[in-house]
């Protein structure tokens, strides 16, 4: 499969692998990613090559695993290491299976029950989730089996020593769970053609610029975060900036002043409650400019 268009180019990738490796060695010293994590400040910021590197490295340790063809969970907050993780994945030619870290033994149940049914061989996450989930892994035998691994501190020297996996248009890329809320997860699975088809019909929809940057907040374990606020922007060469947490989002948006901001209904319903308060305190004159500039 090739796309019609990809910014920058005149080809379309056909993997996910491809779509990477075209922006490393065509905008490689781009911002791709930053991370909001202290204060009003751009804590982390990747470029398009350290995206590249930091994925080869991964995939080649998931390869020196002979891992290549098999599942992996991944089990990241939102931000820069779930990126680094996911492409990694594609790298190496295994499955993702993302799904929300557990915060309490509860959430094991749901963790336990996406790893049987994924058959995943491995858990990729951060030595902070690690160390808070040790216990309830050792309360869970079928989470026992599952190789667990911290991807934060691996070596980038292994970038060298990676190999281009057999992947293709058709290969599958990765699996999406349901959030089991209302009955065991189940699972869909998504090829590289399927993310790639997907995320050019959506930037051709939206109208995006490669000069515009987005505002992720949801998390990255959800479809329909990753499709808006991941592969989108990098099938147009975006720059994707991650905020610090719902509660903190009106003052990262005055930070990083973003083109573009995905979210789900509630979210701008809140912040419209929100404005609704502070214009019900302010002058006469204030409330009839900003209704008139919200009809214009």
């Amino acid at each position: 499969m090739h796309l019609d268009h990809l910014p920058g180019s005149f080809f379309g990738p056909s993997t996910l692998v491809e779509l990477l490796q075209h922006r490393a060695e065509h905008q490689g010293d781009d911002t791709g990613f930053q991370f909001m994590s202290d204060g009003e400040r751009i804590d982390s910021t990747w470029t398009f090559a350290d995206v590249d590197r930091k994925a080869r490295a991964i995939a080649a340790s998931l390869q020196s695993m002979g891992l290549e063809g098999e599942r992996a969970l991944l089990l990241y907050p939102s931000g820069l290491d779930f990126i680094a993780a996911f492409f990694g994945c594609m790298y190496a030619g295994v499955t993702a299976v993302p799904a929300y870290p557990p915060r309490r033994n509860r959430n094991m149940a749901r963790i336990e029950s996406i790893a049987g049914d994924a058959e995943a061989k491995i858990a990729l996450t951060t030595i902070e989730v690690l160390e808070r989930v040790q216990t309830m892994i050792g309360e869970t035998p079928a989470l026992q089996q599952i190789h667990w691994r911290a991807t934060d501190k691996w070596e980038q020297e292994l970038a060298d020593q990676w190999k281009r996996p057999d992947v293709h248009g058709e290969t599958l890329a990765f699996l999406q769970y349901t959030s089991g809320t209302t009955g065991k997860p189940k699972g869909v699975m998504l090829s590289h053609y399927n993310i790639l088809s997907i995320s050019e019909a959506t930037g051709k929809i939206g109208n995006v610029k490669s000069y515009q940057t987005l505002l992720s907040f949801l998390p990255l374990s959800h479809m329909f975060e990753r499709t808006c606020g991941y592969y989108t922007p990098m099938m147009w060469g975006m720059h994707i900036t991650y905020a610090r947490s719902v509660s903190q989002l009106a003052d990262d948006l005055l930070t990083v002043k973003p083109h573009i901001l995905v979210s789900v209904p509630r979210i701008f319903e809140r912040v419209f409650e929100r404005i609704q308060s502070q214009l019900a305190k302010a002058p006469t004159i204030k409330r009839a400019i900003f209704r008139q500039a919200v009809n214009t």
